[in-house]
């Protein structure tokens, strides 16, 4: 996940060093760092006794693993990158989210009639917006050949343009072993007509 998401919420006082932090594309600012996320990447809470033994521990799994991060008796979250401190921000602010929310909602009363009628056309209204043309964009943020064991890729077709309606995934072995055995899964849906 996210350094800001990932670490930043393993504990209440977190001093993060940006540097350590290891990262597929050269070229990203300290904010990129933050708030880039990878699903490859995972992060843990160890003691610092135990550290260097996790480390090596990860090694013989053939995983790579740093430490990136302190957690401080400060109850704040702090970043540095190059030298700098770019974060710093109290765990209390944190927790608000940003804002303290308030709603109201009101929830008509449901009669039931007519009710597949208004589905299937708030359906097909919110299928023809514009706004869900594509998620490729979205989509291509995530690394789908995490492990090389991704068998399809998030689009397929003649001009690889057609979200993948499935996924196929090698199932993981040892070091120094294969397999043709693979996890599959598929999902669908069916607008019933009415009447049916």
């Amino acid at each position: 996940g996210g350094v800001s998401v990932a670490i930043g919420e393993l504990a209440d006082g977190l001093s993060i060093d940006l540097d350590a932090v290891r990262k597929k594309y050269e070229g990203l600012d300290g904010t990129e760092l933050a708030i880039s996320e990878s699903q490859e990447r995972m992060a843990v809470v160890v003691s610092a006794s135990d550290a260097k033994r996790f480390i090596e521990a990860a090694q013989k799994e053939n995983l790579e693993a740093y430490q990136v991060a302190t957690v401080t008796d400060d109850a704040r979250l702090v970043m540095r990158w190059k030298g700098q401190t770019i974060v710093d921000i109290s765990r209390e602010f944190l927790n608000t989210n940003g804002v303290e929310k308030h709603s109201k909602v009101r929830v008509p009363k449901f009669d039931g009639d007519g009710i597949q009628d208004r589905g299937e056309s708030n359906l097909r209204a919110g299928m023809g917006h514009l706004s869900n043309a594509s998620r490729r964009g979205l989509i291509e943020r995530f690394d789908s050949t995490i492990g090389a064991g991704t068998v399809f890729m998030p689009f397929g077709g003649k001009y690889q343009q057609t979200p993948a309606q499935a996924m196929a995934s090698l199932l993981p072995v040892l070091p120094g072993h294969s397999t043709e055995t693979a996890s599959m899964m598929a999902w669908g849906c069916r607008i019933l007509a009415k009447g049916e």
